[in-house]
């Protein structure tokens, strides 16, 4: 049982108090609680999970992810904790059969090339997402700027946003609707606020073929099952407003019912979104560059549209319900491995598109993005049961999808966050060193800053 609110206002204290619920914050505190340290864990949210959500009591049972969707092969430490839970997990298929682009509509394994511009079909080499973009758009901008050598190229290159860099190798438009479709689903901002150097990066969605799971019964499960393990040790509905610390410990206030209460720790681990580090105050006050790295990160725009249809007529049509468009909009079956003969297809939106429909009633919301791809989907006189909208850009507590460091400054807003504050430490996807932006991260994320604190005031980890 989660503990909403404490008997009294008086100070309680505990070896390390935890700000955040999500995935990063719950595992940190489960993994601390198993090398017997007692802990707290703040939530300002009436739920576990931060930005990972599972949408239930959809018509005959059914489920949809609101937010976090899929499990790589790669993600071991998502893997780990699934075991220790005895929670399984599910493959998927492709997500994606179709591509619209530019008003036309191919396959997206076997496009055809007759469909497509010749500056983009030429690139081809396989599926849709085949084209290298690295030598079809990093090597032409670092022959472009001049580049005396690779390092200068990457040095040059890397204070470069992917909008400039088309612009400078004189890309074609629909050279630069494609990027468009492969970049912005991915990274949640338009190509302006992407870094050039990006397009050199290979890895899923280049990478198709990798294969993806979500976990059975949904994601929900895994931060419902730490958020069990810890019990009373997580407070709901506390809004943490101020952290004290000195040479003994830290004291963190925050606001609970609308009472202010404090609780004292040897240590605090900050496992929230970058953003909501804004509104927390700190004293003594944060270190320059991490109050620059504050100030400076962003968010990724994120919107997904879960809609219930009253049959899977995707299916009916010899197809998976998958597709990706060129506004960029991706849609995908999210009730693949479920029963009932309805079914759920998730809108994806990111980038500018965000800010276009994020303020439309649901139902009106729902039309517009069906009308964006209608002349792929042929949804058009479907029955629909529900609908449902998890706005994460309008999001109070995360601010948008997952974090996106400024373009030429990625290494020091990064290394902002790593800098030393006494005994707060920072958890969290936007802290991980690779896989960021995803559960894993947050969860490697959280380990490393437990084994830190072990080490630094308990003398490293209890190995029985």
């Amino acid at each position: 049982m989660l503990r909403e609110k404490q008997e009294s206002s008086e100070v309680a204290g505990v070896d390390v108090v935890v700000v955040g619920a999500g995935m990063a914050g719950l595992c940190a505190a489960w993994e601390l609680m198993q090398q017997g340290l007692s802990v707290c864990v703040l939530e300002a949210r009436e739920r576990v999970g931060g930005r990972v959500k599972t949408s239930y009591g959809w018509r005959g049972g059914q489920y949809a992810e609101a937010g976090a969707e899929y499990v790589s092969t790669e993600h071991e430490a998502v893997a780990h904790y699934l075991d220790v839970f005895g929670i399984s997990r599910v493959a998927v298929g492709r997500p994606y059969d179709r591509v619209q682009f530019l008003g036309k509509t191919t396959s997206f394994l076997r496009p055809k090339r007759g469909d497509l511009p010749k500056s983009v079909s030429q690139l081809l080499s396989g599926n849709f997402f085949s084209v290298d973009l690295e030598e079809s758009c990093l090597m032409p901008l670092f022959g472009a700027i001049d580049a005396q050598s690779e390092e200068d190229a990457a040095e040059r290159g890397g204070l470069l946003n992917v909008e400039t860099a088309l612009r400078l190798i004189e890309a074609y438009p629909e050279q630069v609707q494609y990027v468009r479709m492969r970049l912005i689903p991915f990274e949640g901002v338009e190509l302006d606020a992407i870094n050039a150097l990006d397009l050199g990066q290979e890895g899923w969605p280049s990478d198709y073929h990798e294969e993806l799971y979500r976990i059975e019964g949904g994601n929900q499960r895994l931060p419902d099952a730490f958020a069990e393990s810890l019990g009373e040790q997580v407070i709901l509905r506390a809004e943490v407003r101020e952290i004290a610390q000195d040479q003994e410990g830290v004291s963190v206030s925050y606001l609970c019912d609308g009472e202010t209460r404090t609780i004292s720790g040897k240590a605090v681990i900050l496992a929230v979104p970058a953003l909501s580090l804004r509104t927390i105050q700190s004293d003594p006050a944060w270190p320059d560059a991490l109050q620059k790295a504050i100030d400076r990160v962003a968010y990724g725009k994120v919107l997904k549209l879960n809609v219930q249809f009253a049959r899977r007529f995707w299916e009916a049509a010899g197809w998976n319900g998958g597709l990706i468009s060129d506004h960029p909009l991706c849609v995908w079956h999210a009730t693949e491995q479920q029963q009932g003969e309805s079914g759920i297809l998730t809108f994806y939106v990111t980038g500018a598109l965000v800010e276009t429909v994020r303020q439309m009633d649901k139902e009106v919301l729902c039309t517009h993005l069906l009308s964006l791809v209608e002349p792929t989907l042929k949804a058009d006189g479907e029955e629909i049961l529900s609908v449902e909208v998890e706005d994460w850009t309008g999001d109070r507590w995360s601010g948008g999808g997952w974090a996106v460091y400024p373009v030429g400054s990625e290494e020091t807003v990064f290394d902002g966050f790593l800098t030393k504050h006494g005994r707060c430490f920072l958890a969290g996807e936007h802290l991980a060193s690779e896989f960021e932006s995803t559960m894993e991260g947050a969860l490697c994320s959280a380990q490393e800053v437990v084994e830190i604190l072990l080490e630094k005031y308990w003398g490293g980890r209890n190995k029985e």
